[in-house]
């Protein structure tokens, strides 16, 4: 007797004689379906990851530095995206928990231009903010009634806009200004 799953090779040479035509247009047909498919799905797949690359991707520092009995904050704006961006930066300072509008650059209303894979900087004195509300930097300094991390505060948003590309708004960057006889300097919270 014959084991089934042993297939004779001469009958199925024989079977594609009668029905060859037949059985070459069906593995045709889904040839050309499963390509279609395939096409479509990777046009698709490339859609997706375009819409993901065409994201901003913007980077933010502040740094401080002595200068004579003052202090300059470096607000440094970077572009990590591969496209030309347009990035709005609002620092929201406070001072004592009051907020004090700066300039239109850092109160989020004039954008930095930045090219791609580049970085802008700009600068602010502290003793400049302080004088928007009668303070000096070194009463600052010296006073202990109020926490170090609510004297001096930024709560940063960022805003940029692709070209070519997307927009997007990142979430709030706490920032206060360390303020001791040693040193100062900006700590990033969260």
């Amino acid at each position: 007797m014959m084991n089934p799953c042993i297939v004779n090779i001469n009958k199925v040479f024989e079977l594609l004689d009668m029905h060859g035509g037949s059985i070459a247009t069906i593995a045709t047909v889904f040839l050309v379906i499963f390509t279609g498919i395939y096409v479509w799905l990777t046009r698709k797949l490339v859609k997706i990851q375009a819409y993901g690359i065409m994201e901003p991707m913007i980077g933010f520092d502040l740094r401080t530095e002595p200068e004579g009995n003052d202090f300059i904050t470096r607000v440094y704006v970077m572009n990590n995206s591969r496209f030309f961006c347009q990035v709005w930066t609002n620092l929201n300072l406070k001072v004592y928990n009051s907020t004090i509008k700066h300039s239109p650059r850092y109160d989020g209303e004039e954008p930095w231009n930045v090219l791609p894979g580049a970085a802008v900087a700009g600068w602010f004195s502290i003793s400049e903010v302080l004088q928007k509300t009668g303070r000096k930097l070194q009463q600052v300094i010296t006073d202990s009634n109020i926490n170090v991390d609510q004297k001096i505060t930024v709560d940063v948003q960022l805003k940029a806009k692709g070209l070519p590309g997307g927009e997007i708004e990142y979430p709030s960057l706490h920032w206060y200004l360390e303020l001791s006889p040693q040193h100062v300097r900006w700590v990033y919270m969260s």
